[in-house]
C-alpha cells in the first residue's frame, strides 16, 4: 500500500488530431538502421511489414519529422503496436511522448501517422547535450566496475541518489524528466535506467503493466538471467533493493505485466541479491552519485567483503 501512488506511466495510444489536408511524404525510410532484438525486444515482436514501419517511425523520429505517410498498409492496431515498440525500445528519443495521431481510409488503413513530440525537440541539440552529459557522468562511475550487476547497482544507486518522484514533473514519461530535471514519475526512472545500461551493453526493457495503477519498470539481463527491476519502488528513505533483480514469483503479487510486455522474457533467475535488502545504499559514493573519493580512486564497501567473495554465484544469501 505504501507505493500506491508511485506510478505515472501513460500507455502509447492515438490522441485526436486536426482534419488538415493530408500529408502525401513517406519521409524517411530507415532502411539503413538494424536493430539487435537482444536489446530490442519489441522490434523483434513484429512482422517484416511492421518491422519496416517500425524503422521509418525511428527514422522520422530521429530527424524530428513528425508526419508522414506509413510505408505499409498496416491497420490501427498495427500502428499501435509499432509506435508502441519503437517508444518502448528507444529511451534516447526523449522527445518522443507516447501519444500519436492517425488518419485512415474507407477500409482501415493507416494514411497518415503523426507522431508526438514534447518541448525538447524545439532545441535539441542543447537538449541532446544535457542528456549526454548527465547519462555520461553516470555510465563514467559505472564502467569502473567489472560484473554487470555490479555496474547495474551503481546505475540503480546513482539515479536514486539525484532523482525525485514527482506526479507533476515536466516531460514525465521521458529518460530526459529523471536525468536533466531530477524530477520524474515511473517512466521517467525506468526509461532513465534503460538508456544508460544500454551504453554499457545491459540489455535492459521498459516494461509496462499495473502495480495498483498504471506502472513501469524494468527487466535487465544479468549473470545469464533475467530480473525484474523496480528503480522507483527502491526510491525509499533511505533508497533499499527490495525490487532489484526480482523474479517474476517474487512480484507475483504486485505487478502485472501488459500489451506487448507479456512478450518480453520471463524473469525466472535465482534470487542472489537479498543481501542487499539488509544493507544502507550509498555508502559507496558521496552525495553527487560519485564512486570515487578525493583521491581519484574507485572502492567498494568493505561490507561487500564480508558476504561477496568475488564470484556472483557464491554471494552468501543463506548467513541473513
Amino acid at each position: 500500500e505504501r507505493f500506491l501512488g508511485r506510478n505515472g506511466h501513460i500507455p502509447t495510444e492515438e490522441i485526436p488530431g486536426s482534419t488538415e489536408q493530408l500529408c502525401l511524404e513517406e519521409g524517411y525510410l530507415g532502411e539503413e538502421y538494424t536493430f539487435d532484438t537482444f536489446f530490442y525486444p519489441y522490434y523483434g515482436m513484429l512482422s517484416e511489414a511492421l518491422q519496416k514501419v517500425y524503422r521509418q517511425v525511428y527514422a522520422n523520429a530521429v530527424k524530428f519529422n513528425p508526419v508522414f505517410v506509413p510505408v505499409e498498409a498496416l491497420n490501427a492496431e498495427q500502428i499501435r503496436y509499432v509506435v508502441e515498440a519503437v517508444y518502448y525500445d528507444h529511451p534516447e528519443l526523449f522527445w518522443m511522448d507516447p501519444g500519436y495521431n492517425s488518419k485512415y481510409d474507407n477500409r482501415g488503413i493507416c494514411v497518415e501517422l503523426e507522431l508526438d513530440f514534447n518541448y525538447t525537440a524545439e532545441n535539441p541539440d542543447d537538449h541532446k547535450r544535457e542528456f549526454t552529459h548527465v547519462a555520461n557522468e553516470i555510465v563514467q562511475g559505472a564502467v569502473n566496475y567489472t560484473e554487470d550487476w555490479e555496474k547495474e547497482r551503481y546505475v540503480h544507486d546513482a539515479l536514486l541518489g539525484r532523482v525525485n518522484y514527482q506526479l507533476t514533473a515536466q516531460v514525465n514519461q521521458s529518460a530526459y524528466s529523471a536525468l536533466v530535471d531530477r524530477e520524474t514519475v515511473c517512466a521517467g526512472y525506468a526509461r532513465a535506467f534503460q538508456y544508460i545500461l544500454h551504453q554499457l551493453q545491459i540489455p535492459c526493457y521498459y516494461v509496462t503493466g499495473v502495480a495498483g495503477q498504471s506502472h513501469a519498470w524494468n527487466i535487465v539481463y544479468v549473470s545469464g538471467a533475467f530480473y525484474n527491476v523496480d528503480v522507483t519502488w527502491d526510491d525509499t528513505s533511505p533508497i533499499s533493493y527490495l525490487y532489484f533483480n526480482k523474479s517474476d514469483a517474487q512480484l507475483k503479487g504486485t505487478h502485472i505485466r501488459q500489451s506487448l510486455s507479456i512478450y518480453l522474457p520471463a524473469c525466472q533467475g535465482k534470487d542472489r541479491w537479498a543481501y542487499l535488502e539488509k544493507e544502507a545504499p550509498n555508502k559507496w559514493q558521496n552525495t553527487t552519485g560519485n564512486m570515487t573519493d578525493q583521491s581519484g580512486e574507485t572502492y567498494l564497501p568493505d561490507f561487500w567483503f564480508d558476504e561477496y567473495d568475488g564470484d556472483l554465484g557464491t554471494a552468501l544469501t543463506d548467513t541473513l
